[in-house]
This record gives structure tokens, sequence and C-alpha cells, in this order.
């Protein structure tokens, strides 16, 4: 199979895209070598990245639209359209014309449109008008299915790749951040970009109502700033102020595996997620989790962590406290983690099928 992979996040963008980009691809040509696999990059790649490209196999094209909804669903579309390629592959945005297959993260910005800013929903809203034109439609989970289904009854999610966790996470060799001065289990830790729908506001008020957090035993909070933020009460900034709330913006990923590994509990209380790597990251690096009561966590995470009401901070400090002073979950003998291997090999039975792929779409 011939595949042109959409590459906007190759280089630069949020580090979960970059990530998610570089899995899929590396993951592919590991378990199908024969395929012929170029990717679209924004920019031309520099000897070294040129270099990195050959060795792993992929050859690559470069795009000059200004943005990636107008960089797939034209230049994608007349490349496969065109070009010597059986199937384009794009990001969120599914090329116009030809044969495509577009991964579609989430419909939050139709379910919750009040989490983004007007020029998110204006950047977003050609997702689902160019999904009608794909061929084949992933989705990360059930629950994103149904979700994507409520609000575009025209369209039908193919099938469920979820994801993996990143090999560099993985294989990093931890280190301490040693500007944060944190002890191994003297700190709690949340991972995420700082918007809305992370709902910040309230767990960090909910850390500081629990009573167990102080300069000496911090919680940690690790992201950029993204989209929509929330106002903070007055005793989480003199929280801030103190030391018994710390943010560190952005770590690399030799000290996101120290934090995961040595932190008391990490605490993911999103309001809503189209998957949420975080806490599946934190619960592979050996972390107590503390997630939301929503039903995508139910779906990734099942028995293995504990859930609260992340609208309630009162109960949300209580669930804090109470995971600080008992042992965690014990791990399901039957959980499993997701793997790039599995979303390869779901990825491509469809995208080589196609016209078959009605047999075998999501109802729910």
């Amino acid at each position: 199979m011939r595949v042109l992979f959409d590459g906007y996040y190759w280089f630069d963008g949020p580090p979960a895209g970059i990530v998610i980009t570089h899995e899929k691809i590396s993951a592919w040509r590991r378990e199908f070598p024969a395929d012929v696999l170029t990717v679209a990059l924004r920019r031309s790649p520099s000897p070294a990245e040129a270099s990195e490209l050959e060795r792993l196999g992929v050859r690559w094209i470069r795009t000059y639209l200004p943005t990636q909804p107008l960089k797939n669903m034209v230049e994608l579309s007349l490349r496969v359209r065109f070009g010597r390629y059986d199937m384009a592959w794009g990001s969120n945005y599914s090329p116009l014309l030809g044969k495509s297959a577009v991964f579609v993260h989430d419909a939050l910005f139709q379910s919750n449109p009040e989490w983004f800013t007007a020029i998110e929903r204006i950047y977003l809203f050609p997702i689902m008008f160019a999904a009608r034109a794909a061929s084949v439609l992933f989705v990360s989970s059930r629950t994103e299915a149904a979700r994507i289904v409520h609000h575009n009854p025209r369209l039908t999610p193919t099938a469920v790749t979820g994801f993996g966790i990143s090999h560099a996470l993985l294989d990093a060799h931890p280190q301490a951040p040693h500007a944060l001065e944190l002890r191994p289990g003297g700190f709690v830790l949340s991972v995420g970009r700082l918007n809305t729908r992370k709902n910040l506001a309230t767990t960090l008020s909910a850390a500081v109502r629990s009573g167990a957090i102080s300069p000496s035993h911090p919680f940690v909070v690790v992201g950029p700033a993204n989209g929509k933020a929330d106002q903070l009460e007055r005793r989480v900034l003199a929280a801030i102020d103190d030391g018994a709330i710390r943010y560190t913006g952005f770590v690399e990923t030799e000290q996101l595996a120290w934090l995961y590994r040595n932190t008391a509990l990490f605490v993911y209380l999103s309001l809503n997620e189209g998957y949420g790597l975080p806490p599946l990251e934190a619960l592979r690096l050996g972390a107590p989790v503390l997630v939301s009561e929503r039903p995508i966590f139910r779906e990734l995470l099942g028995e293995s962590v504990r859930y609260c009401d992340p609208t309630d901070a009162d109960a949300v400090a209580r669930a804090m406290a109470l995971c600080l002073s008992t042992d965690p979950p014990p791990m399901p003998t039957n959980f499993e983690f997701p793997s790039w291997q599995h979303m390869v090999h779901t990825m491509r039975a469809a995208m080589a099928d196609p016209k078959g792929v009605s047999s075998r779409r999501l109802t729910s």
C-alpha cells in the first residue's frame, strides 16, 4: 500500500500531536515494511531531519498552504487524486478528493462550545464537513464515536484505534527536575494543557481544601497554556505564591518520566476528553491515579484507578485525601494498555478494504 500521511505535526505543535504522528508512522513502518509511506511536511526538513526520515524508511513531500485544514482538504486531495498513492491519511481534516482516511480526535467543540474560543470554533468547524468525504473514519474510543454520531448523524465511524504510549517516555532515563526541589513521593502531579476543559481551577481549589499540599509537599502542574483559561481563587493564588502549587510549563521527556514515577498521586480531573493520554501514561509508569467520573475514563482505565465528580471541589478534596492515605486499587489481571501496533493494524485493515467497511462500521 502507498500511503500519504498528514505530517502537519511532524516538527512542531502540541506534544501529544507530535508523539502520535511519529509513533503511528514508525509503528506502520515496523509492522508493514513493504508499504511505501510518504509524509506531507509543512516545511522542508534540515539535512539531519531528512537523514532521520531516510533512516525510518519514510519519504516526504512539502505542502505550501498556510493552515492544516487547507493543507489536508486541498493539497492532500490533489496529491492523492493525481499522484501515485493508494490513499491519503489526514488528522482531523479529511482530503476532499480521492480515497482518504481521516482520524477525528473528538467532537468536544460541538458538545461543549463554551470550552473553546470563537477562533478555535471557526478553525475546528470544517472537521465534520470534510469527514463526509473520507472513505474511512477513525476515532480513538467508543465513547467519542457515540459523541460524533450524536452531533453528526450523517457520519458513521469505521473503527476505534486507541493510542499507544510514547516509546520515548517509556524508555527515558528519569531525571529529577532539580529546579523544583522535589522529593520522591513528596508531591502531587497533574499534566495537560492549561485550559477551561482541564478543570484546573477546581482541581487546585480542591487540593488546597484537602490540606494535603504545602510548600514541602506541593501540587505540581505540568503543561502549556492553551485556549480559554479559568480564573483562580485567592487562596489558590496564595498557594502559588508560597510554593504549595508549582507550575513547570513544558518539561523534557526524562523529567516527565521522573515526575510520573515518583509522584504520590497523579490527578487528572478534565471535564471531558476524546481520549486522555496523561492518566494512561501515569498508570503505565506506576503512579496512583485519580480521574474524573466520565465514560471515557471508565472505558480506558476501568477499575485500575479512583474516580470522583470533577465539578464538586469538596468531593475532589476528599478523594485526594483518601488516595494519599490509602493504597491504590490493584491492577485488574485482564487490563491491557493500548498499543501502537494495534492502532496501525486496525487502520491498515480498514484502509486496505474501504468498500467493505460498511459491514463493520461502529453503531455506538
